[in-house]
């Protein structure tokens, strides 16, 4: 290239040789001893260099246009005051000539624009250092617009990255700030050279860049109000471009938005909230989020535009960037400062006495933590002055991000000072964190909460209360994925740390990090049972639900009904009594309690002498007579059902009844114990009971323990049915007993029947 145009060479080499010559000229002034060391005139200086800088970048054409705004993100390259002038620079220049635009689309698409075209308006609407766009129609009726690249544009990029390149190389292992150029010292200048080439390449390539839109539209199909314009792949090609016509306000059209009865704060709260999507979940994300290229449709939806500049991140950086989240979350500031040159956003040798004060700023002036009205952008104003010190090159992915996000505070702070980019954005990473459907982030949350054979509940409530300060956030949308995970196989391990932590004895006490979990769950209305019971049931039918309760079973012992969480799952059981879907559930209940019986291996020991516990506890009690509320509501088959399921329990070998027997005796002398005796000379008197009985009475008389205690509890017994206490108990015994002979007696007719039937 440098051999063909030797004369063009020659022409752009002087036009940078002649700007480089002032910058050292103007260097060479200012070290001079007449030269005023006034903080504010050498500041002034400084500015008025920045300045030159960017119009010289202006003169020198498209290519040097482009290189300027990605130098603008580049900290680590040019100091602070230049990187602020560029993002200024705007890539407005003039359009070119129509007639070239319409031959540049006959060529790329094979027919003339206006056959293509059901109609083509040859006035272009913008033009830009790339290209211009033109609005269309198809003859399908769609609105679109076409961007049309400008003539000959990949062989001016390409002869002025040559030289460049050939600049960089002269310039490797050079102190060039001693010649004023405004450059970080010992900087890999080819590498970079390489890839801006990269970037300004990619952003050329409209193939590329429907390719890129689709993938926002299928990242974004399952997120509301936030979308691309769709692209026209038969008519699109590397220099055209068709898609879809957006109408809207751009994103700092404030009173455009206001004017069309849209929240201004809502609004960027979407836009924030699509940019933590890109980078946590997605790992894919617009890199140029100027306010030209986000649209505010009248209706509030959020349509990123013009995707030439996107960037991925490997998925390690996406890992290392939930760690830096977690790291926030529970305030581990060092934590943060390591992932920060994990990512190489810092370098190796960062003064982290320099950094730490910054990064807590970033924290406690965005949660809304303190007076100081600090924002985003000044804060990485204040890391880009450390990153200027130091001798490393910026991945050119974060300097993009450092970008998209300065760009879009700005614009918002400009109307809404008080605005909080993090406050907004670190309470919907949360919600993305407890997602478990992206693997690599549930890994990473699992990862930070288990600690040996337990989860650290404390860490999963902060991040749940840190999730819970996100207006979006659903326990509702996010417990059926959770808890389809948590009974999946691959979650073994898991499921019995969860386990394990919730029935440990810390986790009973009053006020408890699990309490205040299950406050939190129970008053989420979006928060269904039947989303989280059913499965549970189903799985509860496996052979991994019975392994689990296996895990389950032998720690019941310890749990006290007078803990808090029972208190709370006490008060959820009277609610799904009354749920709409109560039946349904009982259903799956019972089916999965017939399974878990018919395993003779497990032992129901515990249950047991946990349940003989429950009639000396108020909670108990309590528990007692929700369990009577809930047995009046069954339907007859209920009934049976859960009489065979007793029975199925009580048939269980080895099981030692006595304790339970000698306390339900007792209980059944109490003013309290009314409703239960009520139901059992119901139950009685039905003759439903009568195998369960049965089976009961030949445990009593096999069982030297049961017989004993139904012994001792007898003359107890008998002293409370004499007493004038037990009125209503003597009435209910005598008419459970007329009912249940009533019931007995044969139907006899007094003359045969016609049919001859008896």
């Amino acid at each position: 290239m440098l051999r063909t145009h030797p004369l063009r060479v020659l022409r752009r080499l002087w036009l940078l040789l002649r700007i480089l010559a002032s910058f050292a000229f103007v260097a060479w002034l200012n070290r001079q001893p007449w030269a005023s060391r006034d903080p504010e005139l050498v500041k002034a200086r400084e500015h008025r260099a920045a300045v030159r800088f960017r119009e010289a970048l202006i003169e020198l054409g498209p290519t040097f246009i482009k290189i300027g705004q990605l130098l603008a993100t580049r900290p680590d390259i040019l100091p602070l005051t230049y990187t602020k002038e560029l993002a200024a620079l705007q890539d407005r220049v003039p359009p070119f000539d129509s007639r070239v635009a319409m031959a540049i689309i006959r060529e790329e698409l094979g027919q003339d624009a206006h056959a293509i075209y059901a109609s083509f308006d040859e006035t272009p609407l913008s033009a830009a250092s790339i290209g211009q766009v033109h609005r269309a129609r198809l003859h399908s009726g769609e609105e679109v617009v076409v961007k049309v690249q400008r003539p000959n544009l990949s062989e001016v990029i390409a002869l002025d990255l040559a030289i460049l390149r050939r600049l960089a190389q002269w310039g490797t292992g050079k102190d060039l700030t001693r010649f004023g150029i405004p450059v970080a010292k010992d900087m890999p200048y080819v590498a970079i050279a390489d890839r801006l080439a990269n970037s300004l390449y990619e952003q050329i390539d409209f193939v590329r860049e429907a390719d890129n839109i689709e993938v926002f539209r299928r990242n974004f199909k399952d997120f509301p109000m936030v979308t691309a314009p769709k692209p026209y792949r038969d008519y699109t090609t590397t220099r055209v471009l068709t898609e879809e016509y957006i109408e809207g306000f751009k994103f700092d059209d404030y009173e455009g938005i206001k004017g069309a009865g849209l929240d201004y704060v809502e609004v960027a709260n979407l836009g924030v909230r699509a940019f933590i999507k890109q980078v946590l979940e997605d790992g894919f994300f617009h890199a140029d989020t100027h306010p030209g290229n986000i649209l505010i449709r009248p209706s509030g939806e959020v349509v990123y535009i013009d995707f030439g500049m996107v960037d991925t991140l490997p998925e390690e950086s996406q890992h290392i960037l939930v760690d830096l989240f977690i790291h926030l979350v529970h305030l581990d500031f060092d934590g943060f400062i390591t992932d920060l040159v994990k990512l190489d956003f810092l370098p190796e040798n960062v003064d982290r006495a320099r950094v730490l004060p910054i990064v807590e700023d970033v924290y406690v002036t965005q949660m809304g933590l303190t007076g100081k009205t600090y924002s985003l952008k000044e804060i990485l104003d204040r890391v880009s002055e450390v990153m200027y010190d130091y001798p490393f090159f910026l991945p050119e992915r974060f300097a993009f991000l450092m970008r998209s996000v300065g760009s879009m505070e700005g614009v918002v702070l400009e109307h809404e000072p008080a605005y909080k980019f993090l406050n907004v954005g670190l309470p919907f990473a949360g919600k993305l964190m407890l997602n478990p459907e992206k693997r690599f982030l549930r890994d990473k949350l699992f990862a930070d909460l288990m600690q040996g054979d337990r989860l650290r509940l404390d860490r999963l409530l902060e991040l749940f209360e840190f999730a819970a300060k996100e207006p979006t956030f659903r326990v509702g949308e996010l417990a059926p994925m959770a808890v389809s995970y948590l009974l999946s196989a691959e979650a073994r391990a898991h499921r019995n740390a969860l386990t394990v932590s919730v029935l440990s004895p810390e986790m009973m006490a009053e006020d408890s990090v699990l309490e205040r979990i299950v406050v939190r769950l129970a008053s989420d209305p979006s928060l269904s049972p039947s989303d989280v019971l059913m499965p549970f049931f189903a799985f509860l039918q496996t052979h991994d639900g019975l392994d689990w309760l296996e895990v389950v079973v032998p720690r019941v012992r310890h749990v006290s009904l007078e803990a808090g969480p029972a208190r709370h799952v006490l008060a959820m059981l009277a609610e799904l009594r009354a749920h709409p879907d109560a039946s349904r559930l009982i259903g799956a209940a019972f089916a999965a309690c017939k399974v878990m019986l018919s395993d003779r291996a497990l032992s129901l020991q515990p249950v047991v002498d946990w349940l003989a516990t429950a009639f000396e506890t108020e909670a108990g009690r309590a528990l007692i007579l929700e369990g009577v509320a809930f047995f009046e509501t069954l339907t007859p088959t209920q009934r049976d059902e859960l009489t065979f399921i007793a029975t199925l329990a009580l048939d269980h070998p080895e099981l030692d009844l006595s304790i339970f027997v000698g306390q339900l005796a007792a209980f059944l002398t109490t003013p309290d114990a009314a409703p239960v005796r009520a139901l059992g000379f119901d139950w009685f008197a039905s003759g439903r009971a009568d195998q369960a009985m049965a089976q009961l009475l030949q445990r009593s008389l096999f069982d030297r323990a049961m017989r004993g205690e139904l012994v001792a509890s007898l003359l107890p017994t008998l002293r409370y049915l004499s007493s004038p206490e037990a009125g209503d108990t003597r009435l209910q015994i005598i008419s459970s007993a007329w009912r249940r002979l009533t019931s007995f007696l044969p139907s006899v007719p007094l003359r045969p029947s016609t049919s001859g039937e008896a």
